[in-house]
């Protein structure tokens, strides 16, 4: 009995320890983001401001082009996601409920798109944005997020989709639904866990990429988030206060959906990791 207790505080304290340290750097941001400047740079450091002031937000949204940059990774984050989920169900199904010639052959092509590093397709995507003339575009950057998540929405779909009966599909097709109908009204409801995950994943993805948008985005008014973020850091001077409030209010969009969805994001991603 007392091994078990021992086993249980012991188990306890050291989740406490892990979650305080995986909070305690958000709550270094949002509290250093609070602090005039002469408080930033104080010798000794000062965990809750004593003077908190909301100027560097306001020196954000309007004395910088962040909400431009917000504005741009919204748009691209939601596109490809809703593009990748769109795709990326219509693959699934037809990978889940029938079976043709070359089936595994193609599912497996599919999954090994997620072996190659990103950098590896930063010179072909150019080159072929470039003749697209889709360089500098919101397009352009959707095609290039969408060889990532696209593939990785297929197989997770695949597995939810998996895991819904035929019987549902056959019941609806014998009550005169085509195939189509079916998937929409019978299956993507039993499966809207999956989908939200997927929608999830496609777009913090989109949201925190870096490596694409630095290379296919070449107009001040075209950068995402990302790139925002790093003109805040001078050659010789840095604006720690200024880079915190950025670093909080590009967080918020993220936070707020895990909170509010994170019951679906767990129940899909266990469904997706587990079937086949």
């Amino acid at each position: 009995m007392i091994t078990t207790i021992t086993a249980r505080t012991a188990g306890l304290v050291a989740c406490v320890l892990l979650a305080a340290f995986c909070v305690l750097p958000f709550f270094w941001i949002l509290s250093t983001s609070l602090k005039p400047d002469d408080a930033i740079f104080s010798i000794t450091p000062q965990w809750i401001p004593t003077h908190p002031t909301l100027g560097h937000f306001q020196q954000l949204l309007n004395g910088t082009p962040f909400a431009r940059y917000f504005l741009n990774s919204m748009i691209v984050s939601t596109v490809t996601a809703f593009w990748s989920v769109l795709v990326g169900i219509c693959s699934a199904y037809a990978f889940s409920r029938y079976r043709f010639v070359g089936h595994g052959f193609w599912f497996r092509i599919v999954l090994s798109l997620q072996i190659f590093p990103y950098v590896v397709l930063v010179i072909p995507l150019y080159v072929l944005l470039y003749r697209l003339h889709l360089i500098d575009s919101y397009w352009g950057l959707i095609i290039a997020y969408a060889t990532f998540s696209l593939p990785f929405a297929v197989y997770m779909l695949k597995g939810y989709l998996d895991s819904v009966p035929r019987e549902l599909d056959e019941a609806a097709q014998i009550d005169g639904c085509s195939t189509f109908v079916a998937l929409v009204r019978v299956v993507l409801p039993a499966a809207m866990p999956g989908v939200i995950a997927t929608f999830l994943f496609g777009f913090v993805t989109a949201w925190n990429e870096y490596l694409f948008a630095l290379t296919f985005i070449t107009s001040t008014d075209m950068r995402t988030l990302p790139l925002g973020l790093a003109l805040f850091f001078g050659e010789f001077t840095t604006q720690w206060g200024l880079i915190m409030a950025a670093a909080v209010t590009t967080s918020l969009p993220v936070v707020l959906i895990f909170l509010f969805l994170q019951r679906y994001l767990v129940a899909g991603w266990t469904a997706g990791a587990t079937k086949g």
